[in-house]
């Protein structure tokens, strides 16, 4: 049976992963946004939401197009056989 999972924090996990798998450092990609280091940390912890043009930049950076690879509702459990 699938687990809510928490949205927001899902998208700051994912924005961690996308940085760390284009190989940019927290600095770099807030150059390339032109916003601050400490605003990329503070995303990618849940402390801060980005605004929408600020989200829209991010898929940018990162070619993305599709809005539904920074959310997911539903996660399965380990042991769940059917995932």
């Amino acid at each position: 049976m699938p687990k809510k999972v928490n949205e927001h924090d899902f998208y700051c996990e994912r924005l961690n992963n996308l940085r760390k798998k284009s190989r940019l450092s927290q600095s770099k990609l807030a150059f390339l946004l032109n916003v601050s280091r400490n605003t990329i940390s503070s995303i990618e912890t849940g402390k801060y939401q980005p605004s929408l043009a600020l989200f829209m930049r991010i898929m940018d950076v990162f070619h993305i197009y599709d809005a539904r690879v920074f959310f997911q509702v539903y996660a399965f459990d380990e042991g769940d056989s059917n995932a």
